[in-house]
């Protein structure tokens, strides 16, 4: 998937910590990528509305890790968890 600017989000295999805090759900705040765990910033996050009728929204969190890198972790209705990593170009 790319955007106007010329981004592309590659698929990253990773696991996501997540945090529950006050809100009314839960923000990613760390990653695993194999035995590293990298801290993660909460840029922005977006809440998609599903196109089937009576599906939860789909979330979409836009974070940087400890090395700078922006990642797009995708949450779906039922839970399921896509990280991908920004790619310039």
């Amino acid at each position: 998937m790319g955007s106007a600017t010329g981004t592309r989000w590659i698929p990253l295999v990773a696991e996501v910590e997540w945090y529950a805090g006050h809100r009314s759900f839960e923000r990613p705040f760390a990653l695993r990528v194999g035995a590293v765990r990298l801290a993660l910033t909460v840029e922005s996050v977006a809440s998609v509305g599903s196109p089937v009728a009576g599906r939860a929204a789909v979330r979409i969190f836009i974070a940087t890790d400890d090395g700078g890198r922006r990642l797009r972790i995708t949450v779906d209705g039922e839970g399921w968890t896509s990280v991908e990593a920004e790619h310039p170009g």
